[in-house]
Formats: C-alpha cells, sequence, structure tokens
C-alpha cells in the first residue's frame, strides 16, 4: 500500500539537518523565508537607490533623487529523493532504518538544491547566486584572479561597496580555489611570512565559525568553478542579499508495492 506518513518532529528535523549540512549558501549570511504555501511570492527590489541633498538653510527645498524599484519573483520547486529499502533490512533488528533512510534522503537533496543555489538558471530551477551576480571574481583571459595573488584578493574586497562590506561581506569559491589561496603568504609577493588565510578552530562544528580570509568569513562549494579563463570563481559581497525559500513542510510517503518481486 502507499500513503503519506505523518513525520516524527526529530525526524523532520534530522532530514533537514542532513539537508542543510551538504548546502554551502545556507551557511553563509543568505535570508532564508519560510512559508506554509507554494504560491509565488513578490518582493520589491532596489536596482538604484536614491540621493539626498543637503539642505543649506531653512528656506532651501528638499530635493534629492528617487530609488529606482523593480521586483522580483521566489518560486516554489519540488525536491524528492526515493530510497529502496530492502525487506531484510526492515526486518534486522540490529539495523537503524530510520537513521539510514533520514542520512539518505537529506543529503541526496542537499547536494542537489546546494548545485541550484550557486549555478541554478533561474528558468524552471532557482536562480544560483554566481549566475545572478555580475563581476565577482569574474575572470577574463589572464584576468585577475586566474592566478590569485594577496594583492589581487585586497582589490577584490574594496571592488564592493563599503556598505555591504561592512554588512558582513564573505567569500565563496570551490575546494580548489581554497587550497591556492590558502598557501598564499603576506610577505614577499605571497611568499614568506603569516599565511593570509586564518583557519578556525571551531569550523565543522554545530554553531562553529567560518574560516576567515582578510578578515571575512569563507566558504567553499564545490559546485563554483576552478580556477579557469572566463569563468566566475569567487564571489564576495553580502549574501544577505541572496533569497532562499522553503515551503511547505517534509512529506515522507511509502510504498509497500514499488519495487516489488
Amino acid at each position: 500500500s502507499a500513503g503519506s506518513l505523518t513525520i516524527p518532529t526529530q525526524i523532520a528535523t534530522d532530514i533537514y539537518q542532513f539537508m542543510t549540512a551538504a548546502v554551502a549558501m545556507r551557511r553563509t549570511r543568505a535570508t532564508i523565508i519560510t512559508t506554509s504555501g507554494a504560491a509565488p511570492l513578490k518582493f520589491p527590489k532596489v536596482s538604484t537607490h536614491a540621493v539626498a541633498t543637503m539642505v543649506a538653510d531653512q528656506d532651501t527645498a528638499f530635493a534629492g533623487t528617487d530609488p529606482v524599484l523593480t521586483d522580483m519573483t521566489l518560486n516554489a520547486y519540488d525536491y524528492g529523493e526515493l530510497i529502496a529499502v530492502a525487506n531484510d533490512l526492515l526486518e534486522d533488528s540490529g539495523s537503524n532504518v530510520i537513521s539510514f533512510v533520514t542520512q539518505q534522503i537529506g543529503r541526496a537533496i542537499g547536494e542537489l538544491t546546494a548545485s541550484e543555489y550557486v549555478v541554478g538558471t533561474g528558468s524552471s530551477k532557482p536562480n544560483g547566486v554566481m549566475t545572478a551576480i555580475t563581476g565577482a571574481g569574474t575572470i577574463a583571459t589572464g584576468g585577475s584572479l586566474i592566478d590569485p595573488t594577496f594583492e589581487k584578493l585586497i582589490d577584490l574586497v574594496y571592488s564592493v561597496n563599503g556598505n555591504y562590506r561592512a554588512r558582513g561581506a564573505e567569500w565563496l569559491m570551490n575546494d580548489l580555489t581554497t587550497a591556492v589561496i590558502r598557501k598564499i603568504r603576506d610577505g614577499a609577493g605571497g611568499t614568506t611570512g603569516a599565511f593570509i588565510w586564518q583557519p578556525s578552530p571551531t569550523v565543522g562544528l554545530s554553531g562553529g565559525q567560518p574560516d576567515l580570509l582578510l578578515g571575512y568569513s569563507a566558504h567553499t562549494d564545490p559546485n563554483v568553478a576552478s580556477l579557469a579563463s572566463n569563468a566566475k570563481v569567487v564571489a564576495f559581497g553580502d549574501f544577505s542579499s541572496y533569497y532562499i525559500r522553503d515551503a511547505g513542510a517534509i512529506r515522507l510517503e511509502r510504498s509497500d508495492d514499488f519495487l516489488f518481486s
């Protein structure tokens, strides 16, 4: 028979934890919105900020420019995983089937959504952060970050508006790029002195702090492009402007007939 199962709170929590552990964007300051339904949500978006004018005296009229507003739509997409469990495993009292299924579902959905949040096209799927942004570590042939140096990373930091840096800017790159940058030192063209990468003593722990690069949190995701010409290899900025939507509750269904033999 097939049907929906009522999921105990702890199991739903475990699935969510395994899922989010695989998603770097959920470890950044990305804004996560939870809704009970899946209808499209529209939010205002400022494409050009307003600029005020100084009032010299009490007879000066207020002026200034208006902000330019557009909107963005957050849609909801379904993600799922089918796990086949043999009767032998179900009948083995020494096997923790719930734990096994929970981990497999959480990790599988996490790996897929992690890719969507980084390189999703925005067409019938989420708009990935590296797809949506422009200019963040973008490499032209022979470009600035294809061979990262201390100076070039500093240039990237200060290419971002100071207001966004002050709000908690962060780095995002893949593991191979991280391995290159972790070897950069602060002296003699990056070959001597202290390493500029600051490992966190609590990274990987529940509630732990991420590593730091030039004083800003650094996150890794395998879906970010590797060092190459014409590739977006590093993102740096305020990720709270990236929205992730969780719509509806986790649903678990069972079928005793599927794959029956």
